[in-house]
């Protein structure tokens, strides 16, 4: 009898430790899973349906950074995530920015954008694209709808802080201003267009009609010369 008691009750020691152990297996693993779930949570999600070009600093700063926002917004990135991804994204003169901001500032979306500003912004360099502004003409095989579109990206660095419709009146004035042929210039200012998008479409009918008729009398000069 004393035998069978005590082996019956090392059966039931044995099941005790076994239950023990499997529930400590459990605990641990939960454990382990709940804190590797933590980690993965911890870290940025960094990846990209479309990935960020790269910034070098010789591009316009306003322009690329409305880009990146909307890149943040379609890959659905946290301010951490977009503060890694636009570093990462620097190079050249750009890049070096981050050697001269903190760690800190290096993982913080705003003050990392603050930095490539303070740099490469248009607020700090104005007073020089309002110089280019001045001087700016057509140059040799330039469109009309190119110097439009480079008069405008000029007169935005330019005026910053300037309101749509004020910034529309200036880019109108600098881009016929900006036209070297006399007579459409001149066309332009009898008109009197209330907007350089207009002032581009008047600009491209003038210059064909100009060349349309240039070339009419060249035709009509080869008809004399040939007759004679």
């Amino acid at each position: 009898m004393m035998a069978e008691a005590r082996a019956e009750m090392k059966l039931r020691m044995d099941k005790c430790f076994s239950d023990f152990s499997n529930d400590m297996n459990q605990m641990f693993a939960k454990f382990e899973g709940q804190a590797m779930k933590n980690i993965r949570q911890s870290k940025p999600d960094i990846s990209c349906k479309i990935k960020p070009q790269i910034y070098d600093g010789s591009d316009d700063l306003e322009e690329y950074l409305t880009q990146f926002d909307l890149l943040a917004e379609i890959n659905d990135w946290d301010p951490k995530t977009k503060a890694l991804l636009l570093a990462s994204s620097l190079s050249g003169s750009a890049r070096a920015i981050l050697n001269e901001i903190t760690d800190r500032e290096r993982h913080d979306f705003e003050c990392l954008v603050n930095a490539l500003k303070n740099r490469f912004g248009s607020m700090n360099r104005s007073e020089i694209f309002r110089a280019e502004l001045q001087t700016r003409v057509r140059m040799k095989n330039e469109t009309l709808p190119e110097l439009a579109q480079a008069i405008k990206k000029l007169t935005r660095r330019a005026y910053p802080d300037t309101t749509a419709l004020v910034m529309d009146t200036l880019s109108l004035d600098y881009f016929i201003d900006a036209i070297p042929e006399t007579d459409i210039r001149l066309r332009l200012r009898e008109v009197g267009p209330t907007s350089i998008n207009e002032a581009e479409n008047i600009a491209v009918r003038l210059e064909a009609l100009r060349i349309a008729d240039r070339q009419k009398g060249r035709n009509v000069r080869t008809v004399e010369t040939e007759t004679l």
